[in-house]
């Protein structure tokens, strides 16, 4: 497996059930074996993964010019692609690019101020996308009950 490539990982709904924790979300711990054509079994190290209840999740970002949820980036002007933000950041957001084939291109975290209520993402992280590859945007803020939580992601599909 190479580093950087990610997996679709499809949990039955009674893990989740059986892992929830107090805020309604579930924590599973997950990994993967991979059988050998020698027959023997490779098991990958273990991952913590956090699954927010929609419920109690923020909501996602807003992208104006993402129509469809699809941009260009040779299209975007020369500020950047507006990322706007329905709830005050609390800690960070995280623009991940991901190639048509899966594999991490890059990802980033960065800060926006209290005062913000949106960003532009630079040039130099968009010129690291992939025609028909995505980008996953988040942030994490309190949420209706004061909970510091995760976003749902806003996921845009790259087109040239």
């Amino acid at each position: 497996m190479e580093a950087g490539r990610c997996i679709d990982v499809m949990l039955p709904k009674k893990v989740l059930l059986d892992n929830l924790i107090p805020d309604g979300s579930a924590v599973c711990d997950v990994y993967y074996e991979v059988l050998q054509v020698d027959g023997l079994v490779q098991r990958s190290s273990v991952a913590q993964v956090y699954i927010p209840d929609r419920l109690v999740a923020n909501p996602p970002v807003t992208v104006p010019d993402a129509i469809g949820g699809e941009f260009n980036p040779n299209k975007v002007p020369e500020e950047g692609l507006k990322i706007e933000f329905p709830r005050r950041v609390d800690w960070a957001a995280r623009w991940s690019s991901y190639g048509r084939d899966g594999n991490l291109i890059a990802t980033v975290s960065f800060v926006v101020h209290e005062y913000e209520e949106f960003v532009y993402m630079w040039r130099g992280m968009l010129d690291r996308t992939e025609v028909g590859g995505d980008v996953w945007i988040n942030y994490y803020a309190a949420n209706d009950t004061g909970l510091l939580v995760e976003s749902l992601y806003t996921v845009l599909r790259v087109v040239g």
